[in-house]
């Protein structure tokens, strides 16, 4: 499968299987079978409502985590450095993994800018969005760092 290297060398499968607006009960089905047709990256998010029925599913392809991209999103409400580690664990714990390949934020609170830019920095996640396309200012916190270093 074709990938997109990112700025930090991480490689990102072109084609994925996005879940948004996929029933729970068909969730884990549909990631069975897309693995088995060769698809490598998932992407979902805790707005979705359907994180453990992904789980379910990458654990029934029979595909190797390791091969298997996996990508989730934060949701509003769980911006901030503590709220963002939280939900890092919640989404973790529901899809029944304990890393994740790639975590964004679901979208920018512009009314709190500064909650979204203390998850960006401060989340204990490889990189966002944002930082693989080059637009975060290379002179900001490394996302990649250990938290006790990236901790406003």
């Amino acid at each position: 499968m074709q990938t997109t290297v990112l700025s930090n060398g991480v490689e990102l499968p072109a084609i994925g299987l996005g879940v948004f607006q996929t029933p729970p009960d068909v969730t884990a089905a549909a990631v069975e079978e897309a693995l088995r047709l060769g698809y490598r990256h998932i992407d979902t998010a805790a707005a979705y409502f359907n994180e453990r029925e992904v789980g379910e599913g990458i654990r029934r392809s029979g595909i190797a985590r390791d091969e298997v991209f996996l990508e989730t999103k934060v949701w509003i409400s769980d911006y901030g450095y503590d709220a963002t580690l939280h939900a890092f664990d919640k989404s973790a714990g529901k899809l029944g993994v304990d890393r994740l390949d790639l975590l964004i934020l679901h979208q920018p609170l512009s009314s709190r800018f500064d909650l979204t830019l203390v998850a960006v920095r401060g989340g204990r996640v490889d990189m966002t969005v944002a930082e693989a396309e080059g637009l975060l200012d290379r002179g900001g916190r490394d996302i990649g760092r250990g938290l006790e270093d990236a901790k406003p």
